[in-house]
């Protein structure tokens, strides 16, 4: 039972790096793009804002699981 545990774990572990991941690549072209913008619209703020209220929600959830990126 405990392997199975495990393995699930791992599993939900792995989903939660690869949003991780792609949520930081979003973030970072939204960041690139008001960085590089004269008059960014409030729409891409916005979008800005909201990739990186879930970045720092899954990083939370990240370090509370105890997850490991390798």
């Amino acid at each position: 039972m405990a392997a199975k545990k495990r393995k699930l774990r791992r599993t939900k572990d792995d989903e939660l790096i690869y949003y991780l991941d792609q949520i930081k690549t979003r973030l970072d072209q939204h960041e690139a793009y008001l960085e590089n913008s004269l008059d960014a619209g409030e729409d891409i703020q916005a979008l800005a804002r909201t990739e990186r209220a879930k970045y720092w929600f899954l990083l939370r959830e990240a370090r509370v699981r105890g997850t490991t990126f390798y």
